[in-house]
Parts: structure tokens; sequence; C-alpha cells
């Protein structure tokens, strides 16, 4: 990411349900490596974000879509 350039980072509750399913479901991607995520510090209780990007990417090609994507591409679509 360039240093100008701002981004919206998804905290796992907002990705959770722009993608509609549980913060656990989020988690446990993140944790097996599917979902990738950024940490905010180091260390198991640092807080994750997640990239909208990152999030359309996951449910789009990795898996089958959840019921609802129209938000996430509308997040996608103001970023900069």
């Amino acid at each position: 990411m360039v240093a100008n350039q701002r981004q919206h980072l998804l905290r796992v509750r907002e990705a959770a349900e722009l993608a509609a399913v549980s913060d656990a479901t989020i988690r446990r991607r993140i944790a097996d490596g599917s979902l990738p995520c950024f940490r905010l510090g180091r260390g198991a209780n640092a807080p994750i974000r997640i990239t909208p990007k990152q999030l359309l990417e996951h449910y789009l090609v990795r898996q089958a879509p959840p019921p609802d994507m129209t938000e996430v591409v509308d997040v996608l679509r103001e970023a900069p």
C-alpha cells in the first residue's frame, strides 16, 4: 500500500457481517490461512484487520460466495 493511499480495513465483526457469516468463521479462515489479514501489532492479541478486497477474493475465488456480497462490492467501489 502506497504511503499516501488510504484503504479501509475491516474488523473481524465487520467482515463477518459483510460476508453473512459468524465472527468465529472469519477467525477460523484466518487461522487456517485461507483468509489473509493484517495484525496491528505483535502477539496473539493484536487487532486483526482485513481489506475488503481480501474478503471478496476469499469468498468469490476460493469458496462459494455467501448469499449477498453486494455490500462488499460497494465498499470496494468506494475505496480509492
